[in-house]
């Protein structure tokens, strides 16, 4: 096979009207559609910037929001805490008084009683001794005189 140089020479031609023509015709649609594909491109990565920038100004102010939640709920917890102290305190006081006063009428109720016994003690002694004296000296003397006369005896032995 022989290489005609004339077909060469002819399918170069052919080859420039070619690209002439797709220049003309094609070359403007095709830059458009290049330039219109990187401006969008630079778009997207401009806005994917922004958002990542927008992104970490909210981590940042998320960081801060739940740093004050943090600070406020311990504030809130160590309030509750001494609440919850001071009605302990409250509590425990009150329980005292109580204390302090069932002690007081309990100690106020034994030293009447023991007085009520001493002096039953002393009538139940006096109410003997008359009888006693009664049947010692076999006749009957003022009931008002013994009584005085107990009394005094009594009084002496320290009942």
């Amino acid at each position: 096979m022989a290489i005609s140089w004339e077909q060469v020479l002819a399918t170069i031609i052919n080859f420039i009207i070619l690209l002439i023509i797709l220049k003309y015709v094609f070359w403007g649609k095709l830059k458009a559609v290049i330039e219109e594909r990187e401006r969008l491109i630079v778009d997207k990565v401009a806005t994917t910037e922004k958002n990542l920038k927008e992104s970490e100004e909210l981590k940042l102010k998320n960081k801060e929001i739940l740093k004050n939640a943090n600070l406020e709920a311990q504030k809130i917890a160590e309030m509750k805490k001494q609440q919850a102290m001071k009605k302990f305190d409250e509590i425990v006081n009150d329980a005292k008084v109580k204390a302090d006063s069932i002690r007081t009428r309990a100690e106020v109720d034994i030293q009447r009683e023991s007085e009520k016994m001493r002096y039953e003690l002393k009538q139940e002694a006096v109410d003997i001794a008359i009888d006693i004296s009664k049947k010692a000296v076999g006749e009957i003397i003022d009931e008002k005189k013994h009584k005085e006369i107990i009394d005094k005896f009594i009084e002496q032995v320290g009942v």
